[in-house]
């Protein structure tokens, strides 16, 4: 009976919490320690917690001040100094839905390696229209070429020396994920960022034929709203491209590798404290872009066909966990452990190796 009647009250504070979008729970959480603290989930012999309080909105019309008169958790349904279920754990401090709780690498990887190849292949066919515009001019092809795009700028030095040419390209641009966000604890895939990129290439064109090599990084800050914290990650990446046109025929193929570094940060649900991960991905991408132009008078028509794809390997690591305060770690009915639980510890998370492809 005693077993079922903590479970009847747990699942009412739990209703509770949801029918208010939790947004009266205190943000750092009930009992103020990790959501990952070895205490949780703790529910034989005598590890149990001493302070055992799940949030009650409606405590002013529930608690009838047997136990909770002038007392500071009368907000809480059970437990408390000589509460009949005083040795039990309800706790929802670390109670989520969406993304809360999760690492950004499983979020938003995957948009952040879209994003890389796009600003890397933009870059170079970007330089290839611009290499074949200044063969085409009726010139000799040499001298500086500039463009701007909606996201950047490029420069060209054309044939400079034994006819090879040199070429910048910078762009920056926003994304977001705009899901309707209202806390963490019950949103799911919100965040926004932006990003910048510049590529550095050398080339030279064989006849009809332009063969070059391309180094380029990448530098993504983004915010991840779902999990309160920040995913930073810095890409630097080196290819070579190919492209072929005549009147009729265009082509143009690519390829790369990269490594990366990605920083992350999110909020320890329990204990407001900062979690904090780093790791290293190794990147891939390659493109290809043909296209022919076929005229009869007036009339032309211009099939073409593109294709990019990219895969990131991301290397498993450590999800570092602040540990508790140690003040907290001793009996006391202000406290949350019984002394039998002094030396419970933080565990930090393990964060899975992951692919991306995109």
């Amino acid at each position: 009976m005693k077993l079922l009647r903590i479970i009847s009250v747990a699942l009412v504070a739990v209703f509770t919490l949801v029918t208010t979008n939790m947004s009266v729970s205190n943000a750092a959480g009930t009992y103020g320690i990790s959501c990952k603290n070895d205490a949780y989930g703790m529910h034989l012999g005598s590890d149990y917690t001493n302070v055992a309080y799940a949030y009650n909105a409606l405590a002013d019309k529930l608690t009838d001040g047997t136990n909770f008169s002038g007392d500071v958790y009368a907000s809480y349904l059970i437990g408390g100094p000589g509460g009949s279920f005083q040795q039990a754990y309800v706790g929802n401090d670390c109670i989520y839905s969406g993304s809360a709780n999760t690492n950004g690498t499983a979020v938003v990887a995957g948009d952040v390696a879209r994003l890389a190849v796009n600003a890397i292949v933009g870059a170079v066919t970007n330089r290839i229209d611009m290499a074949y515009a200044a063969n085409n001019s009726g010139a000799s092809g040499t001298g500086l070429s500039f463009t701007s795009q909606s996201d950047g700028v490029a420069m060209s030095a054309n044939k400079l020396v034994g006819g090879l040419s040199f070429w910048a390209d910078y762009g920056s641009n926003t994304f977001e994920n705009t899901q309707t966000y209202t806390n963490a604890r019950i949103d799911s895939m919100n965040y926004d960022g932006d990003a910048s990129s510049y590529s550095l290439g050398v080339d030279k064109t064989f006849g009809k034929a332009l063969v070059g090599l391309v180094v380029s990084n990448v530098d993504a800050d983004l915010k991840t709203t779902f999990n309160s914290g920040t995913y930073k990650q810095e890409i630097d990446t080196y290819g070579v491209y190919f492209a072929y046109r005549t009147s009729i025929l265009h082509i143009d193929l690519g390829m790369g590798t990269g490594d990366s570094t990605i920083d992350t940060t999110r909020k320890d649900l329990g204990n407001d404290s900062i979690i904090n991960g780093k790791t290293t991905a190794d990147l891939d991408y390659s493109n290809a872009r043909i296209a022919a132009n076929f005229s009869r008078g007036r009339f032309s028509i211009v099939p073409s066909a593109s294709y990019r794809q990219v895969s990131m390997d991301i290397a498993a690591f450590t999800d570092d966990i602040a540990d508790d305060v140690a003040s907290l770690n001793t009996g006391g009915t202000n406290k949350i452990f019984s002394t039998d639980n002094n030396t419970l510890t933080v565990t930090d998370d393990a964060i899975a190796a992951r692919s991306v492809e995109s």
